[in-house]
């Protein structure tokens, strides 16, 4: 950086070069710092930069353009950043420069490339935009020269264009002050009539010179003038079809014949866009122009219906800005469209072949209008806007969504875009939607099945509800299935139409319930067919998660019926055991949680969990297990799912005695594999998860408490602690489920339960002292203050006396060291619990060894608290300690104010940008504030001395709050 040690024009200029490349990227990093530092800490940043730029360029200067545009880059985000912070003087001073530097480019005497024009014109306009009256003097410099077919008027015009351009396309204003903006939009609308006529007399002029290509690049710079003052000054189609009426008709013509050339293509689609920006104007009231103006529109669109698939096919850059006019003229239309006029029904033939259009995502733009449709009573509509177009749109919808290798745009995002029109279709088709996607499952190849299949899929939710009492619903369902569906090769051959169709198979729950209801039980041919289809999808690898989630599904919604279908879960069973190498942990619990759901209230149940659970214990005992890490805790997690879904079996299926049985059967081989030496983490989670699960399933049964499994269950969880926080997860459900009501009048906790958490603690606690800082073991202290806070509402006699004060020291260490945020919320919920439940029942006991911890360590506990609130604390954490700072002090009122004031007094200037005055103002306010128990006034007055402290809003903000 030694090279830029200085501020002067030269080192301005190489920095420049250096940026763009030319002494390598060493060089290009100092000169970015450097040119950073010029641009925003010095003001001859101003000087250097309009110097360059009204330089002319000489022969052999290396890279004009760059350093150029650089300059005029810079110029146009100085003015937007720093204007209203000059001195009229200096306003004055930049302005008549800028202004100098336009006319000489207006006369020719400089010459810059198209980026850097705009640039330079980009800076005056949002000066104009800035200064009062800024625009109307833009627009009379602008609009005051008429083209005249010399050079100098053509440069001088199309400056203008540029400059009129820039004015109104300017988006972003939040440089300008609140008042400006409000009078911005009415200068804007005021010297609109001067811009329109400018407009009109230069498409007429260069409408003489149709071939000039100079002339043909100043029309479509007016053109990209005329769209933008279009849309900021709200000209609407019937005014332009009124007050610029050869413009008009120019637009329209253009669209009527192909064009190639890319310059002409380029016309054609701002001419689109202008009549569409044009369409979207409203006026209240309506001019009485508005007819004919959309009359003449629509007669061009239906008479070029040729050239748009021409563009459709050829230019995606026309296609979309084409669709984007019929679209939205026919979502302003839609008064007109739906009685169903010649033209109308016309005009919606266009829109459904734009729908159907190769560009998918182009073909999107469509879909409003027919939304739009759709918000009108169906007996207000044409005939034809009542059903039979619709169908025609199902079948375009469809064909969109069918995928060939072919495909280049993203079927995926048009498919989300078309799942609210299909349930729209759905919704006024009812049972002849599902007809129609029969009709196409029929007579189509299997590509089309599969986006068929995913029509039915998008409108599951409303086709379940049907199928609950709608007859003709359940019968064209019924006819899908067993006609094609069961029967059809598609269904079975393609990979993607087996996983699409079990996605709809797990819909049916409703269908099969209904069909068993009308036949009292006698007929189960429905359901075998389903179950039997699914176990199949299970054997295609790409299909098997639909299929085992479909499994789950039907269980849940027809337990009652496979409660009697034995040999049906039996087949479930073994085809999850023979295609379990291609399922994943989630599958495989998706079928294990169906079975295990239906077994609890089924007479055979006992026999259905023998079968799987041996199927687990067997593939636990395989060799390839040994050699394959992964394989035993994806069994384990499948033998939690058993166990969780156990815990409340009905007496047919055997009741308590029942999830006995099980945890008899799993126990041995679930403490052969935590007994082993070399076990993994994520073997130690399964482990960890089975013993959770345990523990749930054996809640109602109050011995196990002090069995000897539960004791040495607990044990294992203790020596894991510390390895695995998922262990003391295990030991929270434990304290949970079996620790005791928490009060006076509860039963004493067991003795193992006690045990855990003293023992844990005594880990935890060891632990920190061996690592750096709390911020290297997050998980680990999120685990464990769940757990304490746990332990306060279910057994705090495990926590005190010993162990209590250690924890208050640990959480203080937490809210100065730690970063992680949910570990942090977990370690200030704690103290906020211990805090604010101090006089509970579970905890009016220990209330003096609270306050004694409390008022011991106050003055580390409210320096930690000041940190974290005005640096450390994550935005998502900071109102859960803000409501433990106003905890705090409204408990122990003036015993903490020592320590308050000490903390917030002696934070260090670098890291708070308060005065001592604001700080002692900052504290008596907060003093009020809680002696006075005003929650919502402190909680809105520590958020903002955070966000000052922190440097994210200036210090006069708190003025307001400030106590007198």
């Amino acid at each position: 950086m030694q090279k830029y040690a200085e501020v002067t024009f030269e080192l301005f200029e190489d920095a420049i070069l250096a940026l763009y490349g030319q002494d390598g990227p060493e060089q290009q990093r100092l000169a970015n710092e450097y040119l950073v530092h010029v641009w925003n800490e010095c003001k001859q940043s101003w000087e250097y930069g309009l110097r360059v730029l009204m330089r002319p360029a000489t022969a052999g200067q290396g890279y004009p353009t760059q350093s150029q545009y650089f300059c005029a880059n810079m110029l146009y985000g100085k003015i937007r950043q720093e204007w209203f912070s000059l001195t009229p003087s200096e306003h004055e001073a930049i302005q008549s420069q800028v202004e100098l530097l336009l006319q000489y480019i207006r006369s020719g005497q400089l010459s810059f490339a198209p980026l850097v024009l705009k640039r330079i014109c980009m800076a005056m306009t949002v000066m104009s935009l800035a200064i009062d009256g800024g625009c109307a003097r833009c627009v009379a410099d602008c609009t005051q020269h008429q083209l005249a077919p010399t050079s100098s008027s053509l440069l001088h015009v199309h400056v203008s264009l540029e400059l009129l351009t820039s004015l109104v396309d300017e988006t972003d204003d939040s440089y300008l002050p609140p008042s400006r903006k409000d009078t911005l939009v009415l200068e804007i609308t005021d010297v609109s009539t001067h811009v329109f006529p400018f407009l009109s007399r230069l498409f007429e002029t260069v409408a003489l010179h149709p071939s000039d290509e100079t002339v043909a690049n100043l029309r479509f710079s007016g053109l990209t003038c005329l769209r933008a003052w279009i849309k900021a000054a709200g000209f609407s189609l019937a005014k332009l079809f009124t007050n610029m009426p050869a413009v008009f008709q120019a637009l329209l013509q253009a669209l009527l014949h192909a064009q190639t050339a890319p310059g002409a293509v380029k016309e054609v689609v701002v001419c689109a866009l202008i009549l569409s920006d044009a369409l979207e104007v409203n006026e209240y009231p309506p001019a009485r122009s508005k007819d004919t103006a959309t009359s003449a529109l629509i007669s061009t669109l239906l008479a070029c219906q040729p050239t748009i698939h021409h563009y459709l096919v050829h230019d995606p850059h026309a296609a979309h800005a084409l669709t984007t006019l019929i679209s939205t003229l026919g979502e302003c239309e839609l008064d007109w469209l739906i009685l169903g006029s010649p033209d109308a029904l016309a005009f919606s033939e266009l829109v459904l072949h734009l729908t159907s259009q190769p560009q998918r995502q182009i073909a999107t733009l469509t879909f409003d209008v027919w939304f739009g449709i759709q918000d009108y009573p169906v007996a207000s509509r044409h005939p034809s806007f009542q059903d039979a177009t619709f169908r025609r749109l199902l079948h375009v919808l469809v064909r969109q969504c069918a995928q060939t290798a072919a495909d280049e745009d993203d079927i995926a995002s048009f498919r989300q875009a078309a799942t609210e029109l299909f349930v729209a279709i759905h919704h006024l088709l009812k049972a002849s939607f599902v007809a129609d996607i029969t009709k196409l499952v029929r007579t189509s190849n299997a590509i089309v099945v599969e986006a068929a299949m995913f029509a039915l899929t998008v409108v599951g939710t409303e086709l379940k509800q049907r199928l609950v009492s709608d007859d003709a619903t359940q019968q064209v369902v019924l006819d899908l299935c067993r006609s094609h569906i069961f029967v059809h090769p598609h269904f079975t051959s393609s990979p993607a139409v087996v996983h699409v169709s079990s996605v709809f198979i797990g819909l049916l729950g409703p269908l099969i319930n209904a069909q068993w209801t009308a036949t009292n039980g006698s007929d189960s041919s429905l359901l075998d067919a389903t179950f039997e289809y699914l176990c199949f999808g299970l054997s295609v690898p790409s299909a098997s998660s639909a299929a085992s989630k479909a499994i789950n599904g039907l269980c849940a919604s027809c337990t009652p019926l496979l409660s009697r279908r034995d040999a049906l879960m039996s087949t479930v069973l073994s085809s999850l055991h023979a295609n379990v190498s291609h399922l994943d942990k989630q599958d495989r619990q998706w079928v294990v949680e169906g079975v295990v759901r239906v077994a609890c209230v089924a007479s055979w149940g006992r026999l259905a969990l023998e079968q799987l659970v041996n199927s687990i214990f067997s593939r636990m005992s395989d060799p390839a297990a040994q050699t394959t890490p992964s394989l035993v805790p994806m069994e384990l997690y499948a033998l939690s799912t058993v166990l969780r879904f156990l815990d409340a079996p009905s007496d047919v299926a055997g009741g308590p005695a029942l999830t006995q049985q099980v945890v008899n059967w799993v126990w041995p081989h679930v403490t052969r594999v935590a007994s082993s030496s070399a076990l993994a983490v994520d073997a130690i989670e399964a482990v960890c998860d089975v013993f959770t699960a345990t523990l749930q399933a054996m809640k109602h049964t109050p011995q196990f408490a002090t069995s000897s499994e539960f004791a040495s269950m607990l044990s294992w969880v203790e020596q894991q602690s510390i390895v695995c926080p998922s262990a003391i997860q295990c030991a929270l459900v434990a304290v949970e489920l079996y620790g005791g009501g928490g009060g006076g009048m509860s039963p004493p906790p067991p003795p193992a339960v006690v045990h855990v958490v003293v023992a844990i603690g005594h880990h935890v606690m060891g632990h920190c002292h061996a690592v750096p800082s709390p911020s290297h073991i997050p998980d680990l202290l999120r685990a464990y203050f769940e757990l304490l806070q746990r332990t306060l509402l279910f057994c705090p006699s495990s926590v005190f006396p010993d162990l209590f004060a250690s924890t208050i020291h640990l959480a203080i260490a937490c809210l100065m060291h730690l970063d992680q945020r949910e570990a942090l919320r977990a370690v200030v919920v704690y103290v906020n619990h211990v805090v604010t439940k101090r006089e509970t029942p579970a905890l009016i006991s220990y209330r003096s060894a609270v306050d004694s911890a409390f008022t011991s360590q106050q003055a580390p506990l409210w320096i930690a608290m000041v940190t974290l609130l005005t640096a450390t604390c994550p935005t998502t954490v900071l109102p859960t300690v803000i409501h433990l700072a106003f905890a705090l002090m409204t408990t122990y009122g003036p015993s903490m104010h020592p320590a308050v004031a000490n903390a917030l007094l002696n934070q260090p200037n670098a890291d708070a940008p308060l005065s001592i005055g604001n700080r002692q103002r900052v504290y008596a306010t907060l003093v009020q504030f809680t002696t006075n128990y005003e929650e919502r006034k402190f909680t809105a007055f520590v958020k903002d001395y955070a966000k000052v402290c922190r440097k994210e809003l200036p210090v006069e903000h708190l003025v307001d709050h400030f106590v007198a």
